[in-house]
Order: structure tokens, then sequence, then C-alpha cells
């Protein structure tokens, strides 16, 4: 009986190891065509691969990752020996994503952000999204002490720092990307109006730490909150505590118990722990939000109406040459997108909620006499939206 039991277990688990590697070997194979003629570059810490049709964009992103090590060997203690470098063009969406399980993998689809993403601020994409791809990299593999030793056992497995806040590790990478370019979210003018907007309303007062780590609250700013809390945080520490603040952090938790982060950071940052070291930075936010906030206040705003208040996002607006017709894309709560159309009865009067009919499918035909009735319908929605890295993202953002 006791070895028809063994015999069976034994069974059991070859059927999901089976199922398992089926499922990896599925999931991998949806990521990355496998019947295009895939090249690899060899590039010291890199190995870039990607689609022989691409050629001329991989020696860009080649260019890039080779600039990549001598400046993060400056800012890190340990530089992984190698990291794969994936092109691979198989969507319309912008994004990127790094993993260290089973090993370090950085995957983007090269895709140039359009103007109305969050990451649409750009100097030089693909520099900018290699360096906040390649930051999470370097966070994952900083081990030091007893974790070091147990990753000769373990594999990558053993990576305390894939345990760190969300807010941590997206404000880092966040932080790099604008550090190191001349483009970056730091520097983008959709988050600093963001925190005017937040600061105008009193939001800013209000936050919490337990809440910038979430991507999934269904109030605004909706998943950028580690991007932006998170960038603006490190920002300030860099400058504040200085530049060996990321290394020193990463190195300390890189060999410490997950979770246990206030003897991580109070060594750092002078003694004080993530609680009193948001407070600083969230002070700061609101004092900067309202001196801006009191700067714009003394130029009158143009007048303006919601034209709509019930929807997550508005897009990319669009007005006719005769001045009648407005057309935008709009984002609802469930992330579906649709093609809004308002149309006013001369230039005099402001765009308003009672003029809008909706169209999805076809283009706007401008030429249309201007006072031709449009037939009014019901709201047709487009495909579903996809938040990524948003900003990243997941910002998302690049994740």
């Amino acid at each position: 009986m006791a070895t028809r039991m063994k015999n069976q277990n034994t069974l059991m688990k070859a059927v999901l190891t089976f199922l398992f590697t089926g499922w990896i070997a599925f999931a991998a194979s949806a990521q990355v065509n496998p019947y295009k003629s895939w090249r690899t570059l060899h590039l010291g810490h890199f190995d870039l691969i990607y689609d022989a049709e691409n050629q001329q964009l991989a020696e860009i992103y080649a260019e890039r990752l080779k600039a990549l090590t001598p400046i993060y060997k400056a800012h890190w203690v340990t530089i992984p020996p190698k990291t794969v470098f994936v092109l691979n063009d198989r969507t319309d969406l912008t994004n990127g994503y790094a993993t260290f399980l089973p090993y370090n993998l950085i995957m983007i689809f090269p895709v140039v952000p359009g103007p109305q993403d969050s990451i649409g601020e750009y100097h030089d994409w693909a520099w900018e999204i290699s360096v906040h791809e390649y930051t999470h990299t370097l966070e994952m593999n900083q081990r030091r002490g007893v974790v070091w030793g147990l990753s000769y056992l373990f594999g990558s497995i053993m990576t305390p720092n894939a345990l760190l806040p969300r807010w941590s590790l997206e404000g880092a990478a966040v932080d790099h990307e604008t550090r190191f370019s001349k483009g970056g979210r730091l520097r983008s003018k959709m988050q600093a109006g963001i925190l005017r907007s937040l600061g105008a309303a009193g939001k800013l007062d209000e936050v919490r730490q337990a809440e910038i780590n979430e991507f999934d609250i269904t109030t605004w700013p909706y998943g950028s909150r580690p991007y932006l809390y998170g960038s603006l945080m490190w920002s300030d520490w860099i400058n504040s505590y200085g530049d060996h603040t990321v290394r020193d952090l990463h190195n300390n938790t890189g060999g410490r118990v997950p979770w246990l982060l206030d003897g991580a950071f109070e060594p750092v940052f002078g003694g004080r722990n993530m609680v009193q070291l948001f407070e600083e930075t969230k002070k700061k936010m609101v004092d900067a939000a309202k001196a801006e906030v009191a700067t714009l206040a003394a130029t009158p705003l143009s007048p303006g109406v919601k034209v709509d208040s019930e929807m997550r996002e508005s897009l990319s607006p669009a007005v006719s040459p005769d001045g009648l017709k407005l057309a935008y894309v709009a984002k609802n709560a469930s992330l579906r997108r649709s093609v809004q159309v308002l149309v006013r009865p001369q230039t005099s009067v402001l765009f308003e909620p009672s003029q809008r009919v909706a169209i999805f499918g076809k283009a706007f035909d401008q030429s249309m006499p201007s006072g031709s009735p449009i037939p009014r319908g019901s709201l047709q929605h487009g495909p579903d939206g996809d938040d990524h890295g948003g900003d990243h993202g997941p910002d998302a953002p690049p994740g």
C-alpha cells in the first residue's frame, strides 16, 4: 500500500510538472513569434535579441545599451554579468518589462509613446526605456551576505529586493530615466499638472503612504501613483542625502529579511524611517504645488466648460477647420475607448455636453457643410484599453 501511494504521488508530481512546463512554454510562445528570423548581438553585459527585419532598430538600441554599463558601474555595487534584452515588435502598445526569473530578461515592445501618454514627453525613447528597465534589473541583483551565498544554491529566486514597495522600485527607475537623460517623467508637464491639480484640491495633504503603492485605486491619478509619488520621493532623497542613497539602500535591503524596511532605511537616511521620509517629501510637494498654483492664479483662466465629467480620460482633441466640431478620444472607467464629437451652432458658443454625438470606426467627414445634421445614437465603444506603465504601467507607465 505504501509503495502504491508513493507511485501515485510520483505520477501526480510528474503530471503537474508536465502541465506547468507546458503552460510556461505556451506563455513564452505567446510573447515571442518563433517563426521570425531571430538574431543576437553580444554586447558585453547584454545579449540583444531582435527580429532580422528590425536590423536598423536593433543598431539604435545596441548603441544605447553600450552606453548603459559605464553609467551604472558608478552608481551600483553589483552589475549582473549578463542581461538578455529582447526587442519584440508584436504590438502597437508602448510597453516593456524586466524580470529576474529564471534569469535577467528585459522585454521591450519598441513603440514610441503618443503625446497623450504620461510617458509622452521623452527626449530619446530608446535610451529612456532602456534606462528604466535596466534600473529594475539592477534593483533585483543587489545581494550581499547570506543572501548572496544562498543565491548560489537556490538561484535568482533569492532576491529580497523584489519585495520592496512598488513606489520604491518604480520611483528609482523613473528618477534614473530622468536623471540620466534630457527627458523623463520628472520633467513632464503632465506630471507637474497632476501635482498642481491635487494640491489645488487639497488632495496632496490627504495622501497616505499606504495609498501610493497601489495601481488599482479607482480614483485619480489611478495607476500612476507608484510612479508619480515614488519618483518624487527618490528625487528628493537623492537631492537631499546624495547620489549614494540609491546604491546604499538597495545594497542594504539586498541582504536583509524582506519587509523589515525601517532598519534598512534609517542607516542610509540619517536615522529617519520610511514614514518620516515620506512626510518630509510630501510637505515639499504640497508647498511646491501651492506656489505654482498661486503663480498661475495671477493670470486669469480662459472660460471653459467640462465636456466629459463622466469619463476617466479625454485624449487627442481636434477642432474642425470651421471651428464648429470638436472630436476627441474618451476612455471610461472600464478603460473602453470611444470617439466623442461635439457640435456647436456657432464659434461664439462654448462646447458643452449637450452637443455630444458619438461615432466609432470611421473618420469624421470634415467636408460636411457647416450646420449639417449629424445623426445621434447610443455610444459605440472602441476596443478595451490597456493602462500600462503607464504608465509603463505601467504607467503604468514601462514597468
